[in-house]
């Protein structure tokens, strides 16, 4: 989704709105100190409350209004307007980027906690290609957090990451359902 919205905005505000490309990039400066700002905040609330489902709620509706609002752009689109849908889609990159590293690094043990990042980092330089197949089928779609000498990756050998609830196993380990 960020990256999504870090070519198209340029790519507008130059082809539709006539700006010089200095104007172009520049105008991405919204929606960075949306997504830092919120990311910095939601990461103060989580330390002080101990919950982030509510933020991992929020998050992705409103990346989907930002992103809806950039669809309804035209010729006739203020300034205003485009920084308006930025601050909102960055607001929502914000709520969810950092949160939902921090819920696989809290499954993991803290002897897995570097190859569960490494993972995370992985999936997310690659997604476009894992986004054309079947997370099930995928053995790469998996973050291995338990002992990663003896667990494989794939089901029952780690996290699934995707949309879907884990089961948890007798011990407090999740698995990928089969």
């Amino acid at each position: 989704a960020m990256f999504g919205a870090i070519f198209y905005i340029p790519i507008f505000v130059q082809g539709v709105l006539g700006k010089n490309a200095t104007n172009s990039g520049g105008i991405l400066i919204p929606m960075s100190l949306g997504m830092i700002v919120t990311s910095i905040v939601t990461g103060m609330l989580i330390t002080r409350t101990g919950r982030y489902k509510i933020f991992v709620l929020i998050g992705p509706i409103l990346m989907a209004l930002g992103f809806w609002l950039f669809a309804q752009m035209d010729t006739g689109t203020t300034n205003l307007e485009l920084i308006r849908n930025m601050v909102i889609t960055g607001v929502g990159l914000g709520l969810c980027m950092q949160t939902f590293t921090l819920i696989v690094q809290n499954d993991a043990r803290q002897e897995d906690l570097g190859v569960a990042t490494g993972h995370i980092a992985a999936l997310t330089l690659d997604w476009n290609n894992r986004r054309r197949r079947n997370p099930r089928d995928d053995p790469y779609a998996v973050v291995c957090v338990r002992d990663t000498k003896t667990a494989s990756p794939g089901p029952g050998g780690g996290v699934w990451i995707g949309v879907r609830e884990l089961p948890v196993e007798p011990g407090g380990a999740r698995s990928a359902p089969a």
